[in-house]
């Protein structure tokens, strides 16, 4: 009798141990989730790693292209009789690819479309402050091969969980980035 009384102590033993690995397991993988740390659970594409292969991109797709473009025009010939603001806003980083501080990566969501978002100074003020416009650019072309290039509304759009990273000029972007042949 007392052999079968030590095989149910052993035999408890060991069904205490497996739960209690298995409530340490799932109390791991909860706290992980948790707290984000796991990407598989992330359903955020990773994009491009870095901002220079993002503005490559940007500069070789044509609605990203002309969008860039066209706002720097713009930004130049509202002050075509002020030099030292056109040339600022030639010379000055003007174009930052934005990082989302809850991935660590440079891709957002936008109304259902992953992209990259873009910041671009529109104008310089005395004080050294400055307007901008965000625009998205979807992350990848979709199936019919058109990419999602929109403006944003920068009052209406919540970028607390944007960070800006490296600046480009618009100098910088023609010379590397930009192509005319799109």
């Amino acid at each position: 009798m007392n052999n079968n009384g030590d095989l149910k102590k052993k035999g408890k033993s060991s069904t205490e141990k497996v739960i209690i690995g298995l409530l340490v397991i799932a109390i791991f993988v909860a706290l992980k989730i948790g707290l984000g740390n796991l990407n598989f659970f992330n359903p955020m594409p990773s994009g491009l790693s870095n901002t220079d292969k993002i503005m490559t991109y940007l500069g070789e797709n044509k609605k990203s292209n002309e969008q860039i473009s066209m706002t720097s025009m713009m930004s130049q010939l509202n002050y075509s009789n002020y030099r030292d603001i056109q040339e600022r806003l030639q010379t000055d980083p003007v174009i930052f690819v934005m990082k989302n501080k809850d991935t660590g990566r440079y891709v957002f969501k936008y109304k259902d479309h992953y992209v990259y978002l873009i910041k671009e100074i529109t104008d310089f003020y005395q004080d050294d402050s400055y307007k901008y416009i965000y625009f998205v650019a979807s992350i990848k072309k979709s199936s019919d091969g058109k990419q999602y290039v929109k403006e944003v509304n920068t009052k209406k759009y919540d970028d607390s969980n944007a960070k800006e990273t490296d600046g480009y000029s618009i100098q910088d972007y023609n010379n590397y980035y930009g192509t005319d042949d799109n």
